[in-house]
């Protein structure tokens, strides 16, 4: 049995909770877990859904003290059979629950990590191969809660009050983390001569004539139109890696990956029609114009939202309710490529 002190449980804590980015407080967790049950493995999962049935992905593990991070995307991951009732009874009952492998000669600690609704939003997988040590397992338990309630309170901070969408502060980060991944992904694919067609599309997102809806039925219905058309966006919207954001305004943004240029038109093209065809209360029905480009290697952040916005503001000029493809419009010449930023950024259109 591994001696734990409080002085490493109080340095733990403020390890995982001097962080704001989730990839690096899951990391101090396992890191942590790692120090505390040393040869054992740890697998940290969020909870995708819970309906119909009980869909994780995997956000980091911990194998032989190597400790590896997935990213802010959690793609669908298989379960063994023999843990998924495991998993399933941990999300019904919010309690730890002990599963053995199908051998007797592993066994699986399943903790919960709950929200302030009880409901679980994530799963820690403890791997033993030997009789687990109750004081390590409380000790997890306890650094869990921790981690839970922490990573709740950097998610409400993270999130636009009225539509409960991601903010504006979190995008460029989000940018960012894409550049040099595709930078890394593409340095690959040179070394191996492979080549792949997804890619990450961002497109901005402005809803047509929303000065006079504020205008003729008050800022309070048309913060419902906000709300309302930001209900119908995560309806379309729902790929494992897609994000939404609030940019301002009545400005959205949306993370998007697609299987080429078409495939992107077409998602963004759904989600037009949608949000069109939507009748709202007292306003009846809105449209948006959007404005998308290509995520690939540009020099940062405001570069690509540059991009974005002058595809935006020639779909506001040339009729809205359209989308308008940043590299179409360049190969067509319709527009000059942008340079610095959001030069088109920041005007109106009543």
């Amino acid at each position: 049995m591994k001696n734990i002190s409080t002085l490493h449980i109080i340095d733990s804590l403020a390890e995982i909770t001097r962080h704001y980015d989730p990839e690096i407080i899951e990391e101090s967790l396992l890191k942590t877990l790692n120090e505390l049950a040393v040869g054992q493995e740890f697998h940290l999962y969020k909870v995708i859904s819970t309906k119909p049935v009980i869909t994780v992905g995997l956000l980091a593990f911990s194998v032989n003290g190597v400790i590896k991070t997935t990213g802010t995307h959690a793609k669908q991951h298989v379960i063994s059979e023999h843990l998924k009732n495991g998993i399933k009874a941990a999300v019904l009952s919010g309690g730890l629950e002990q599963v053995s492998d199908p051998s007797g000669k592993v066994t699986h600690l399943i903790y919960p990590a709950l929200d302030h609704n009880n409901g679980a939003f994530a799963i820690l997988i403890q791997e033993c191969r030997e009789s687990p040590d109750f004081d390590i397992l409380r000790t997890a338990h306890g650094l869990l809660k921790v981690y839970s309630n922490y990573l709740e309170l950097i998610e409400h901070y993270q999130r636009d009050k009225l539509t409960q969408l991601l903010n504006r502060e979190t995008l460029d980060k989000e940018i960012t983390r894409l550049l040099i991944k595709n930078n890394e992904t593409n340095c690959r694919r040179l070394l191996r001569r492979e080549k792949d067609p997804m890619g990450f599309w961002l497109g901005v997102i402005d809803i047509d004539f929303f000065k006079t809806v504020n205008d003729r039925y008050g800022h309070l219905f048309g913060d419902e139109v906000l709300i309302l058309v930001a209900r119908q966006m995560e309806k379309v919207i729902r790929g494992d890696e897609d994000l939404i954001y609030r940019y301002g305004g009545e400005e959205f943004v949306i993370l998007l990956q697609a299987c080429g240029l078409n495939a992107a038109k077409a998602a963004f093209d759904r989600l037009r029609h949608n949000i069109e065809g939507h009748e709202l209360p007292q306003v009846g029905h809105v449209t948006v114009s959007i404005g998308v480009v290509q995520i690939t290697s540009q020099e940062g952040s405001d570069n690509v939202i540059g991009c974005a916005d002058q595809a935006l503001y020639y779909a506001k000029e040339h009729g809205r309710n359209q989308v308008c493809i940043y590299e179409s419009l360049i190969e067509q010449g319709l527009i000059e490529k942008t340079t610095n930023g959001r030069e088109k950024g920041g005007v109106e259109f009543f």
